[in-house]
């Protein structure tokens, strides 16, 4: 069915948080799942203000990749 088994190791994350959403909207109350998904975000983006460079969205991402 598979001809590449990289294809197949690329599948297995989608499978894994499909699953993982499945739990977390079953057993996880909206607002919970809401409130923790802009922490996520703010963490994400808004911790590089520590180091004096503010947030410059995509483009602090592309800094904390390159540096």
């Amino acid at each position: 069915m598979f001809d590449n088994f990289m294809t197949l190791c690329a599948m297995v994350p989608l499978l894994i948080f499909t699953c993982l959403n499945s739990f977390i909207h079953q057993r996880i109350p909206q607002e919970v799942r809401i409130m923790g998904s802009l922490v996520a975000i703010g963490l994400l983006f808004f911790n590089h203000r520590d180091h004096g460079e503010g947030c410059h969205g995509a483009s602090s991402l592309l800094h904390l990749y390159y540096d």
